[in-house]
């Protein structure tokens, strides 16, 4: 619903990022040319977090205490139908 929800706002008025917390799965997608669409996923079983320098976003995750980009497992987003 959320993904729907951005794409329908993205068709009334520019946006570079939708970002969204407490969604426990971790997801970027691109939804439009320049948009992305963020969950941040959580911090108890991801450990999944967004990194910002100014110019570029990142969903991180922390493994064995090392920082490292997340990559969302599109095969799960099928699954759970959020298109």
């Amino acid at each position: 619903l959320l993904i729907r929800f951005s794409k329908d706002l993205l068709k009334t008025e520019y946006f570079d990022y939708f970002i969204f917390g407490h969604r426990h799965f971790p997801l970027m997608l691109d939804i439009g040319e320049k948009t992305k669409h963020i969950n941040i996923g959580d911090w108890l079983v991801n450990f999944t977090f967004v990194k910002y320098n100014g110019s570029d976003i990142k969903l991180m995750t922390y493994k064995n205490d090392l920082q490292e980009e997340y990559e969302t497992d599109l095969s799960k987003v099928h699954k759970i139908n959020i298109f």
